[in-house]
């Protein structure tokens, strides 16, 4: 679960051009990394070639805080 948490927090990280440490659980995606739509479709596209886990276009978009993303994955790991 960690192992998750952290490689979601990176993928994030690396998309929004942050560096990893600023990003936690509780950060926001849209309103504190600046992260819209084609992100996180980029997003669910780097889950899925790093960590196998598909996720559609719409469902990508429905977390707010990277939490929710790594709840989300979890749920379908």
């Amino acid at each position: 679960m960690a192992d998750t948490a952290t490689s979601l927090m990176t993928i994030i990280a690396k998309v929004a051009k942050r560096d990893p440490s600023e990003i936690t659980p509780e950060t926001r995606i849209a309103e504190e990394l600046g992260v819209k739509s084609v992100g996180r479709v980029e997003i669910a596209a780097l889950i899925e070639d790093q960590l196998g886990v598909n996720l559609g276009n719409f469902e990508i978009r429905k977390p707010k805080t990277v939490g929710e993303v790594i709840a989300l994955v979890e749920s379908k790991a």
